[in-house]
């Protein structure tokens, strides 16, 4: 089965990341911060960068750019998954609102918005799959959380 939605959701969110890395970088000091609001940005940054990591490695061979489970994917409960549904969606997040906080790019920022907005669109999308192939997704969803542990 074609996922067109899905293909679209993704060629947006590569759209959204590569414009919000370069604003960040070509739009700087443009957000009116406390001093101390860029270092806990930079933290969050590498956080989020580490997190996304291993939301790769809990995934493992389930790992997909596609909204769409592998045919042969099983649905995984531990690790990351515990805490919430979509680990790497919210690794991503983390990363790059402390990449705008760093940066002090308000431009950056708001593409973060857009890229949560983006991820809560592809992550409702995702479960309805989710849920057509895994009768035991249900009860998981009512447990954890979606984006935000």
């Amino acid at each position: 089965m074609k996922d067109n939605k899905g293909l679209w959701l993704v060629i947006i969110q590569y759209t959204i990341l590569p414009a919000l890395g370069l604003a960040g970088l070509f739009q700087p000091n443009t957000l009116p911060l406390f001093p101390w609001t860029r270092t806990v940005g930079a933290v969050m940054a590498w956080a989020g960068f580490a997190l996304t990591m291993l939301s790769c490695l809990n995934l493992g061979r389930n790992l997909t750019v596609m909204p769409k489970p592998k045919e042969d994917g099983t649905l995984i409960q531990t690790g990351l998954f515990k805490f919430v549904r979509h680990p790497l969606y919210f690794s991503i997040l983390l990363a790059v609102v402390g990449w705008s906080l760093w940066r002090a790019s308000w431009l950056a920022l708001l593409f973060s918005v857009a890229l949560y907005v983006l991820f809560d669109r592809k992550a409702s999308h995702e479960e309805a799959l989710l849920r057509e192939k895994f009768p035991e997704y249900e009860a998981y969803a009512k447990r954890v959380k979606k984006l935000i542990p």
